[in-house]
């Protein structure tokens, strides 16, 4: 699309690439009329015509274009090439890699990624190559190994990454979003698994298998659940180690949930000294633990969050700022 000047046969033209301006010249300019294609010798703007020109292989759809016959083809150069480079993106930054089939859609992508506040790390034109997978793949945020791309092919299939390709724009900002929240509440899940859950047990009567080295008793778990390596404490805050063991009908198991009664092992504790029967047990979270499980509470059952609380009252009667 011709939107101002004059260009003619045998023009030398210059176009923006990727890494550098094409520079060619024109063999010949075909113009529509009445559905057919007439060749003429020179066009005036505004007009939409096809040119024929050798060289022009690596030629991508909605890179600038202009006649350079004169003297100042270095300086046009710089600036044809400049026009592309303000909207190719490449940094440092960790984001998302962005690929368009023109300079007008990538700008446009681009700026509707900026509106979401969803970081670019990379974004140009073309087809997603092996490189943008290579380059995405080495992100450390999983929420950034991904390809954005508009209108564009794939020319290697991968499972490394999340490549979103579509050819309308909106839709690959809503199918990012609402994947990124999906895996976010993924990563959310895996974390609050690893962590060690509110809890409370009771010692069971009659049930104390060993007093010490370590310590062997019976429990139930009233609320919440019991995992191997729990740091425990009694109703006044009082430490009393860890569970190194639980078994279940004679049976090691790694954690044990409401209802369960079970034989746990603690190393630290000796029974009619510093645990007895019929006593609460609960679990002694530290204060990173507490503020990441209030954080995530959408993820615990109801008596955990009732329990959290119960923890926090505890812990302040000794730091009334704990777990703030």
């Amino acid at each position: 699309i011709l939107y101002d000047g004059t260009i003619k046969k045998n023009d030398i033209i210059l176009i923006a690439g990727l890494n550098e301006p094409i520079k060619t010249k024109i063999k010949g300019i075909f113009q529509l009329d009445n559905k057919k294609l007439n060749a003429i010798e020179a066009v005036e703007a505004a007009a939409y015509v096809k040119i024929i020109a050798t060289d022009v292989e690596e030629v991508i759809a909605g890179m600038p274009l202009i006649v350079a016959n004169e003297k100042d083809t270095e300086e046009k150069e710089n600036l044809i090439q400049e026009e592309v480079e303000e909207v190719i993106i490449e940094t440092d930054n960790e984001g998302v890699i962005v690929k368009a089939d023109s300079l007008g859609s990538l700008e446009a992508l681009i700026g509707l990624l900026k509106e979401n506040d969803i970081l670019i790390k990379r974004a140009s034109i073309g087809d997603i190559n092996k490189s943008d997978i290579s380059i995405a793949s080495a992100e450390e945020n999983n929420l950034f190994k991904v390809i954005l791309g508009f209108n564009v092919r794939l020319k290697e299939e991968t499972k490394e990454v999340k490549i979103i390709n579509k050819k309308i724009i909106y839709q690959i900002v809503d199918e990012y979003k609402e994947w990124e929240s999906s895996e976010k509440r993924k990563e959310e899940a895996k974390q609050i698994e690893s962590l060690q859950r509110p809890f409370r047990l009771t010692v069971l009567p009659g049930t104390v298998f060993r007093q010490s080295h370590p310590a062997v008793v019976g429990v139930e778990v009233i609320n919440g659940i019991l995992k191997i390596d729990s740091k425990i404490m009694n109703e006044l805050g009082k430490s009393l180690g860890e569970v190194k063991t639980i078994q279940l009908n004679g049976e090691d198991i790694k954690e044990a949930k409401r209802g369960n009664q079970v034989a746990i092992a603690l190393p630290s504790v000796t029974v009619g000294r510093n645990l007895f029967e019929n006593e609460n047990i609960l679990s002694d979270l530290n204060e990173e633990e507490f503020r990441t499980l209030k954080d995530m509470k959408q993820f615990l059952e109801t008596d955990e969050i009732n329990l959290l609380k119960i923890i926090a009252e505890i812990k302040r009667k000794n730091n009334t700022l704990w777990g703030i």
